[in-house]
């Protein structure tokens, strides 16, 4: 029961550590549509104009992104690209 407990605090204490990184509902909106766009993107072949016209319209949405003040990058600078995220442009090392 105290295990119970203690987990379900440090959840509750990981997730409100994280809570002020996470982007409100409209900008969260447009991440999913980049992400998708982004999976076409990447995904296509490279002299398919559906897939360049995806490219356009994920970058057109990650500047939409950026001026609502979320950035894909880290709190680390050394960071892999890999773990990159989206969070707070003001709290991206690595701009």
């Amino acid at each position: 029961m105290v295990k119970a407990v203690l987990l379900g605090m440090g959840v509750l204490l990981t997730t409100s550590a994280y809570a002020k990184y996470f982007p409100p509902a409209d900008v969260q909106q447009l991440i999913e549509k980049s992400e998708t766009l982004n999976d076409k993107c990447r995904g296509g072949s490279g002299n398919n104009p559906s897939t360049m016209k995806a490219c356009d319209q994920r970058d057109k949405l990650i500047e939409r992104i950026e001026k609502k003040g979320y950035c894909y990058g880290s709190f680390n600078r050394d960071d892999a690209r890999y773990s990159y995220r989206w969070l707070p442009c003001k709290m991206d090392k690595t701009r």
